[in-house]
């Protein structure tokens, strides 16, 4: 019964992902939503102005720290996409196009000069890790990179944070999937990454 009435209070977002009004980060998933109904379509490929965008505006109006957990839930909100993608095999030109715009607004927010602290960065990077795909994340890691980078630079990374690095600097392996496919620009930063353990 929980159940049912879960799903009929749900709302679908473009990208698949389920919007329930009673979870905790519905605020967050409300403004990912509305900045993906707000993309002209199609969307993969082309630049996307993040900052003429409503929705993306209202994140950047939260506090640094609220800033950094909405990361936290977008991130978590495309593993989830990328999971059920992975389990079926397909996926609707829609959810695709809406994948590939919430992987460059993380980018984008990640950029941002946010304060990041240890403790923030670990469930993050072990988000990432759980996805299970190094292509997933392969936008999103270099930024990573330099934000663990400036953290190891102030001494600030802790052994938590250096656990979580060690396993994304193993998924980033080309052998971590079967293939031994490996670009210059993707071997700089599995290197970065490795050189921080």
């Amino acid at each position: 019964m929980a159940k049912s009435k879960k799903s009929l209070t749900a709302k679908q977002g473009a990208d698949g992902f389920l919007v329930e009004p009673s979870s905790p980060d519905y605020r967050w998933h409300k403004l990912f939503s509305e900045f993906l109904d707000g993309l002209p379509r199609p969307i993969w490929g082309k630049r996307i102005n993040f900052a003429s965008d409503p929705a993306v505006k209202s994140i950047l109006a939260a506090s640094p720290a609220e800033q950094i957990g909405a990361i936290g839930i977008l991130v978590n909100r495309r593993v989830t996409n990328e999971r059920a993608f992975r389990a079926s095999g397909s996926r609707s030109a829609m959810a695709s196009d809406s994948a590939y715009a919430l992987g460059k607004l993380t980018v984008f927010l990640l950029n941002r000069k946010l304060p990041h602290t240890s403790a923030s960065l670990t469930p993050l990077i072990s988000a990432y890790v759980s996805a299970r795909n190094r292509r997933f994340f392969q936008d999103d890691a270099p930024v990573l990179l330099k934000i663990c980078q400036k953290l190891e630079a102030e001494k600030a990374v802790l052994p938590d944070l250096y656990q979580a690095i060690e396993k994304l600097a193993a998924s980033l392996d080309p052998g971590s999937e079967g293939d031994d496919w490996e670009g210059a620009p993707e071997r700089r930063v599995r290197q970065g990454f490795e050189a921080l353990l």
